[in-house]
């Protein structure tokens, strides 16, 4: 790990990616259920400001655990379900990020 770390620098790449997938997830999971940001919030009795809401979505704010709680009970999915949605997401940006290397010849990797 100590090569990746000097090339890329804590984790960033990963953080990265994270945050991509949960602001993917959160998305398609709002739209499936046809809420507005405004709607959503009312579902989470106002706990937490449309902004928010629409920052966690553009992977501009960080979802902290009591968030990530609310979130998934108000989507009627158990905490680890949305963990594994948000995690097979991340996997998916990884290995597509991977493929993208190694098409490219490794080069980042040297």
């Amino acid at each position: 790990m100590g090569n990746f770390q000097k090339e890329y620098g804590d984790s960033e790449l990963l953080d990265t990616y994270l945050n991509q997938a949960v602001a993917e997830v959160l998305k398609e999971l709002r739209e499936s259920y046809n809420w507005s940001y405004t709607d959503l919030a009312k579902k989470m009795n106002n706990k937490v400001s449309r902004q928010t809401l629409n920052n966690y979505e553009l992977g501009k704010s960080k979802l902290r655990m009591n968030m990530f709680m609310e979130l998934a009970s108000v989507y009627h999915l158990k905490p680890k379900e949305l963990y594994e949605k948000i995690n097979m997401r991340y996997i998916s940006k990884l290995s597509q990020y991977t493929d993208e290397i190694i098409k490219g010849g490794g080069k980042k990797w040297k």
